[in-house]
């Protein structure tokens, strides 16, 4: 992807206050502090009452002509619209509750009665709104809708919920699409442009002839918990490289299956429990595919396998596609256990504190917050300059930010010609600007925090704590930096939701990661560190990773010492062959310990992908797998340690 900070970040005055309302938890009843630079729906006019047309007023909050994020509060209310609400990128879109929220197509509407000329109500992003005559919508940045329902009425078989695109960062979550009357062409079309890396999370799609449509593209989606309900031709259609954990489909409409996988893409299912009825089966695949854990009603069969059905209503696990494994490891992913998100904390609104940018050195004031006994703080939208390490106390709960807060340590200890080199005496070298300190079971998340700035990357977070941690909504922002586990750690979890971090993970610990996007363009082939970079190294703990998607020439995960890593659809995309970044470096090193991964390698150049792709090593013995460069589906790679 093109590259952009997450947010444009507008400068704030020197304010903390605390008589705020509390930001609850995504799908719950939602507020925001009045400093937090949030807009309002109906400051721009609209009603929300069910009668009156608030076409006009959605168009005008997130037109606003510039490239600066933008975050739209939408009270409860039934908003009327007749027409496409589009912008090109960082605009998120929240509603103050998913049931009470709705944005309502009205029936019968002009422009949306054909099914072979689609249109959607929600477009995001629309190409060619922005980086000139951009048609592929590359850099749609940061887009989110959250927390509301989408109805597209009756009488309207042309419509589409919502086309959306997003890059790097972004993410449909809480969301309900559905069809007054079950017709209607997609309800969540990602086919338009070049979509992704980009996340679902807890969607429902209820009606429509396509519930998810998934093009054939150069990058990756990850969806989470979703529920496919009652779709005309089809729950899933996809080309595209996809992880998908906990699908849901139920459907009383004989012969849909629930997905229709091509074999442009890749599809990684795990947890999936599938409903519906008729004498075909419910997953129809081609191509690469890796499932587990696959439970259906109703169908003749779980799986038809590239024409061929596949007897049985459940599978346990089932490969399509290349298998690679070393020595006598076992044709089977590591099935490491997987753990949901924490459940983000939400306190009344006399615990907050509100904290923004003073133009000078924030060290002070932001410890003196954290320090404040309160739960949550809240950071405005601007640059925060820090110059010691920030101790993140037991009492805090939560740090976060609507439409983006940046910590930036002193720019003259970062190099120019590499992507980060100060001492290890400086903040963002050695030191880290957040270290997480103290016993406690209290999760701690972070939220739209970002630290560093693109080309650098930084030391950003030292976890000294078992509790839980939980970095969601693309903290680091991109080239992001480095998380690193310290002493006092043992025993404890991190979790990361479409998040760029560097991972240095050592002993009894746990990472869960879902669109896991460390990214990393090539800008300078020739550096030194560039060309040795790693984007984990995993000593002694488990790494699960729903979704991996890059841009480098990087290794990507190195498992030594008793860790298991395990990846569950990736998207690899080098920019140049092996040779054009100072010889050839695998994917995967395990050096006593184990791996496992499916994943797509791309190459803009055909034939010059990675030939290898893991080394496994333990003293002067190493063993390799070796793919030929036009290699573009690997459903199963697997090492364990060298016996």
């Amino acid at each position: 992807m093109n590259h952009a900070p997450l947010a444009v970040l507008l400068l704030a005055f020197l304010s903390i206050w605390s008589g705020c309302t509390a930001l609850a938890a995504p799908g719950d009843k939602l507020a925001f502090p009045k400093d937090a630079g949030v807009l309002n729906i109906r400051d721009f006019g609209a009603k929300g009452d069910g009668v009156s047309d608030d076409t006009e007023a959605f168009k005008k909050a997130v037109a606003l002509g510039d490239d600066k994020a933008r975050f739209l509060f939408i009270p409860n209310g039934t908003y009327l619209l007749t027409d496409t609400i589009g912008w090109s990128r960082r605009r998120t879109l929240m509603g103050e509750s998913r049931q009470g929220v709705i944005l309502k197509l009205a029936d019968k509407t002009p422009g949306y009665s054909d099914p072979a000329k689609p249109k959607p109500l929600i477009h995001a992003a629309v190409p060619g709104s922005y980086y000139g005559t951009d048609s592929w919508a590359n850099a749609a940045f940061a887009n989110y809708i959250q927390n509301l329902t989408i109805d597209t009425g009756k009488g309207n078989p042309g419509a589409i919920a919502m086309i959306y695109t997003t890059h790097n960062y972004g993410m449909v979550e809480h969301v309900t699409l559905r069809s007054g009357d079950r017709s209607g062409a997609v309800g969540l079309d990602l086919r338009q442009t070049e979509f992704g890396p980009g996340m679902v999370r807890d969607l429902l799609v209820e009606g429509f002839d396509i519930g998810i449509a998934a093009p054939s593209n150069v990058s990756n989606a990850v969806f989470d918990t979703i529920t496919l309900r009652n779709q005309n031709k089809v729950g899933l259609e996809n080309q595209l490289p996809v992880s998908i954990r906990k699908l849901t489909t139920e459907n009383d409409k004989p012969g849909v299956p629930a997905i229709r996988h091509g074999k442009a893409g890749q599809l990684v299912l795990v947890e999936a429990r599938l409903n519906g009825v008729g004498d075909g089966p419910a997953i129809e695949a081609k191509g690469g595919y890796y499932l587990r854990d696959v439970k259906t009603t109703g169908y003749a069969a779980a799986l038809e396998a590239d024409g061929k059905l596949i007897q049985g209503a459940n599978i346990e696990e089932y490969i399509g596609g290349q298998v690679h494994v070393l020595g006598d490891a076992p044709k089977k992913s590591l099935g490491l256990p997987m753990q949901d998100p924490p459940v983000i904390f939400n306190e009344p609104m006399q615990r907050w504190l509100v904290v923004s940018p003073s133009g000078g050195d924030d060290t002070a004031k932001l410890q003196q917050a954290l320090n404040s006994g309160r739960g949550t703080i809240f950071m405005t939208s601007g640059n925060y300059k820090v110059r010691a390490t920030l101790t993140v106390p037991t009492t805090v709960r939560r740090i976060l930010s609507t439409a983006g807060a940046s910590l930036n340590g002193p720019r003259e200890t970062f190099g120019i010609g590499d992507l980060m080199k100060p001492s290890q005496e400086d903040i963002g070298g050695g030191k880290p600007f957040f270290r997480i300190e103290g016993k406690t079971k209290d999760s701690l998340t972070f939220e739209r925090i970002g630290v560093g700035a693109w080309p650098y990357r930084v030391h950003m977070i030292q976890i000294a704590s078992p509790r839980p941690v939980y970095l969601r909504h693309g903290v680091g922002g991109h080239p992001g930096g480095e998380v690193r586990t310290a002493d006092g750690s043992q025993g404890g979890s991190l979790f990361l939701d479409e998040t760029a971090a560097d991972l240095r993970i050592t002993g009894d610990y746990h990472v869960f990661a879902w669109q896991y996007n460390p990214e990393n363009n090539p800008f300078n082939t020739k550096s030194p560190t560039m060309k040795n970079r790693t984007y984990i190294v995993n000593d002694g703990g488990s790494v699960w990773i729903l979704g991996y998607k890059t841009e480098s020439p990087a290794i990507h995960a190195i498992t030594r010492n008793g860790g298991r890593t395990e990846v569950l659809g990736g998207f690899f995309r080098d920019h140049f062959g092996g040779q054009d970044y100072g010889g050839e470096i695998p994917y995967f090193i395990v050096e006593n310990g184990s791996t496992s991964a499916n994943y797509v390698q791309f190459a803009w150049q055909h034939g010059k992908a990675r030939a290898l792709q893991l080394l496994d090593r333990a003293g002067d013995r190493e063993e390799t797998i070796t793919l030929s460069p036009d290699t573009f589906s690997v459903s199963l790679l697997r090492a364990d340690a060298i016996k």
